[in-house]
């Protein structure tokens, strides 16, 4: 029989060109942004900062002395605010009371016998007897 060697590629080349390949496209997703979407991973992180937070906290208590239920229960929060769990004013005041319960005043009752110090209870819980909670 007569001696046929075939030409072919070797199996060095055939690594190396599977390998510049899979690293071309590594450099092309790494490029386009579609490594982000096959690993799922979030980009961005929202923590809500203090600065935020005590401005949300004043933005409540100011729905509460103007007497504005309707934002009271489902305030214009920022999504850092929102993010960190807050939903409502009551969540982030961290009352757990109602408006009703919170927004409002402790004033002395007409012909009431008491000389307990109305103006100074902040909670309609804490209004004592001789004094009536008035809603805002």
């Amino acid at each position: 029989m007569i001696n046929k060697k075939g030409q072919g590629i070797s199996l060095n080349f055939l690594i190396i060109a599977a390998l510049a390949l899979v690293t071309l496209i590594i450099i092309a997703l790494f490029f386009t942004g579609g490594i982000q979407k096959i690993f799922k991973k979030q980009s961005d992180v929202v923590i809500a900062s203090e600065q935020e937070l005590s401005l949300a906290r004043a933005n409540c208590q100011f729905l509460c002395v103007t007497g504005v239920k309707t934002s009271y229960d489902n305030p214009p929060f920022t999504e850092p605010v929102i993010a960190a769990g807050y939903k409502n004013c009551e969540t982030l005041l961290g009352s757990g009371k109602t408006f009703d319960e919170v927004c409002g005043k402790c004033i002395t009752q007409l012909g009431a016998t008491t000389t307990a110090d109305c103006a100074t209870k902040d909670t309609k819980s804490s209004c004592p007897a001789g004094c009536k909670w008035v809603p805002n």
